[in-house]
């Protein structure tokens, strides 16, 4: 009797690549970089090298670009924590390149704009401070 094993028939045929969670950690974001510390692995995206940020539909995840690396790889987190993540990235990427004080002054502009648009309060909306 004989056996073949490991053997396949046809052919592959590719699909769409999807994001898949592969560990759990800590994000650690700097005005250098961002480096995400898990229980199997360590990824590690220096600013200096970040091609572009792409956010996930719903919510849930961001792929961070980067030119040494030809996949894309990324951060996934609970909906509730997207928007303070993805402002923490930008920040840290404003911080490396120099332009932190002009996203600041923005965020402070949209802060105003969007407070003077809801019937802000007369004491003034919050300002960020750096």
């Amino acid at each position: 009797m004989r056996y073949r094993v490991g053997a396949t028939r046809g052919t592959f045929a590719s699909g769409v690549e999807t994001p898949t969670i592969v560990d759990q950690g800590m994000l650690t974001i700097t005005d250098h970089r961002a480096v995400f510390l898990g229980a199997q692995q360590t990824r590690e995206w220096a600013w200096e090298k970040l091609v572009g940020f792409h956010n996930g539909e719903g919510g849930q995840w961001t792929g961070i670009g980067v030119s040494d690396s030809e996949k894309i790889s990324g951060i996934a987190y609970p909906p509730g924590q997207a928007v303070g993540t993805r402002l923490f990235l930008e920040l840290g990427v404003a911080a490396s390149n120099g332009t932190l004080d002009a996203v600041v002054a923005d965020l402070n502009s949209k802060v105003i704009e969007h407070s003077s648009g809801q019937g802000g309060s007369t004491t003034g909306p919050p300002v960020i401070n750096r």
